[in-house]
C-alpha cells in the first residue's frame, strides 16, 4: 500500500505518516520501498513481526467502548 493512501484512510498528513513509518520501520514493524515504475510513490508492507504485534496486542480502548456501548 502507498503511503498516500495510508494517510488518506486514516485522515493524517502524508509527513506525519512518514515520521510513524519511520519509527515501525526502524522497529522492524514494516518495510518500505519506492515504485518501480512510478519512483515518486513509497510503498508499506508489514513484516511478520509487524504481523505477530498486531495479532497480539490488546484490543484498542475505542474498540471496546464500542462493543460495550
Amino acid at each position: 500500500m502507498s503511503v498516500g493512501k495510508i494517510a488518506r484512510n486514516i485522515s493524517l498528513s502524508q509527513s506525519t505518516v512518514t515520521g510513524i513509518l519511520e519509527r515501525l520501520e526502524k522497529r522492524s514493524l514494516v518495510v518500505r520501498w519506492r515504485d518501480n515504475i512510478d519512483r515518486r510513490r513509497v510503498l508499506v508492507r508489514i513484516t511478520e513481526d509487524g504481523l505477530h504485534l498486531l495479532e497480539t496486542s490488546p484490543p484498542l480502548m475505542q474498540e471496546t467502548f464500542v462493543e460495550q456501548f
